[in-house]
């Protein structure tokens, strides 16, 4: 992170942790999660147009990272880049067939009259005449210049095309044929085609594999129509939950998220990234409450943790921000705080815990009271950041079971002993 004129550094950012993924020749892979998940900075830094700061990047068995200058220069002949704003790509006081050509010229290609016939020839896979290489990219609409960038990165034959939210600037109708020409030119080409969305709907239909990321990390990935239609991680349920239903009558299947509000990418949270989301966190430990009273315990501490600064704060919102749910003529701190977030009363060690938090917000003491239900009911999901696991998920029938890689505590027997708040029961791990 920088600030002001001189730009000077204030911290760092680490953009994207441990990512892990493949793609073959002639395989489509999408990389899918929410805007500021670290998916184009993972693009970027393939093609080492970001330098990663660690791990490594293999290209046919070779590390990228340890390429020379000329190693890397024919490295990213072999591999090319489609960005969302396709005027990116190209220089208003040039033609496009000029912009086009200048990746051959860069590339040692010296003959003029080739490179104009190999330009021409590449406009043409892509669905444009030969002669649109005269014209100046206002010339044409939003799709052309999407077509023409794509003619671009494939003129000097790539065997890695990294598309970056390459359609989403269009409508549905142009956005359909761009995805058809990349279809066509991974059929044609045997490309192998790394696409970024935050469109769950288009990486089903495109891809054969899609990894799912969350603020920097990959918390799931494997067939893309597996993964999608059964997903297994909380946060790929509410991505698919996301997408728009044509059937009025559909009701959501999943739990919905904690809050809509991500954390700060300056200030990550320990544990998994998701935790403070999650509906499904696990509880700790001798800790075995009704899953919406657990749900409640863990809004109460949220709300504690980013929302109440102060007294007023608090007095505020307990007053004008919750609806009590259950009747009551206790006009008590303690009742209405309990009504507010459904908190149990059952349970003797949360109920031990719980009455010493109350007590200590009901005193105005927040911060004792952050403590208190910080140590009586933090969550394994706060502490430990989870490993990925190879994951099984039951179809309709035996024969429809099918395996993905997860990372998330429900799946590893050491953590989660299969409590009420997993997120799905049709799921093991191996």
């Amino acid at each position: 992170m920088t600030e002001g004129l001189l730009r000077r550094q204030t911290g760092t950012v680490r953009a994207v942790d441990g990512v892990s993924f493949d793609v073959a020749r002639g395989e489509s892979v999408g990389l899918v999660g929410e805007s500021g998940c670290g998916k184009s900075t993972t693009a970027l830094s393939v093609l080492r147009l970001e330098e990663p700061t660690g791990g490594a990047v293999r290209f046919d068995g070779e590390d990228v990272l340890n390429y020379d200058d000329e190693e890397l220069r024919r490295f990213r002949r072999r591999a090319q880049l489609v960005l969302q704003d396709p005027d990116s790509a190209f220089n208003p006081r040039q033609t496009v067939g000029e912009a086009i050509e200048e990746p051959l010229r860069i590339h040692g290609l010296p003959n003029p009259e080739r490179r104009r016939h190999v330009v021409e020839d590449t406009i043409e896979h892509v669905g444009l005449p030969a002669d649109a290489a005269d014209g100046y990219p206002h010339e044409f609409s939003g799709g052309e210049r999407q077509r023409l960038a794509l003619a671009r990165a494939l003129v000097l034959n790539p065997d890695l095309l990294i598309a970056d939210e390459p359609v989403s600037a269009l409508d549905g109708r142009t956005k359909s044929g761009v995805l058809e020409l990349l279809a066509r030119v991974q059929s044609r080409f045997d490309v192998a085609i790394v696409l970024i969305s935050h469109d769950v709907d288009l990486v089903r239909r495109f891809c054969d594999r899609v990894a799912v990321m969350y603020l920097g990390r990959v918390v799931e990935r494997g067939a893309v129509e597996d993964v999608l239609t059964n997903p297994a991680h909380p946060y790929t349920q509410s991505l698919v939950e996301a997408v728009p239903s044509l059937d009025p009558t559909a009701v959501a299947s999943s739990p919905a998220l904690r809050t809509d509000e991500l954390p700060d990418a300056t200030d990550l949270p320990d544990g998994c990234r998701f935790h403070p989301r999650c509906p499904a966190v696990i509880q700790p430990e001798g800790i075995d409450l009704p899953h919406e009273e657990w749900l409640g315990v863990t809004a109460l501490r949220f709300r504690l943790a980013n929302e109440w600064g102060d007294e007023a704060d608090r007095r505020e919102l307990l007053e004008n921000g919750s609806t009590p749910s259950r009747e009551t003529t206790d006009p008590s701190f303690e009742t209405a705080l309990r009504n507010a977030f459904d908190l149990p009363e059952s349970d003797s060690t949360a109920e031990s815990t719980l009455e010493t938090a109350i007590n200590a917000l009901e005193s105005g003491s927040l911060e004792a009271a952050r403590r208190q239900l910080a140590d009586g009911f933090a969550s394994p999901c706060e502490e430990i950041s989870p490993a990925e696991l190879e994951v099984r998920v039951d179809g309709e029938s035996a024969t429809d079971a099918t395996t993905r890689l997860v990372a998330c505590h429900h799946y590893n027997d050491d953590i989660s002993s299969g409590e009420s708040s997993a997120p799905a029961e049709n799921h093991s791990s191996k």
